[in-house]
């Protein structure tokens, strides 16, 4: 079961993906937070979800981001 942080709330999503924050991301793809966020601005990762706001945090789909792990060359 996947848990995701929504309005200060925690739901769970039981058929939904599984879901990985920013800084989980990066630690997959083994690099700096920083550098998996700038990969993210230009369009090179997928994102599955941007909370609302101007600082809304993303989530990604764990399986998008473990195929960028096993093919660098994106």
């Amino acid at each position: 079961m996947t848990y995701v942080l929504i309005t200060g709330k925690v739901c769970a999503m039981s058929n939904g993906p599984d879901l990985v924050n920013t800084a989980e991301a990066a630690q997959i793809l083994h690099i700096d937070r920083s550098a998996f966020v700038r990969r993210v601005q230009m369009g090179r990762v997928p994102v599955h979800y941007r909370a609302p706001g101007r600082t809304g945090a993303y989530l990604f789909r764990r399986e998008d981001i473990e195929a960028l792990a096993s093919n660098p060359a994106q």
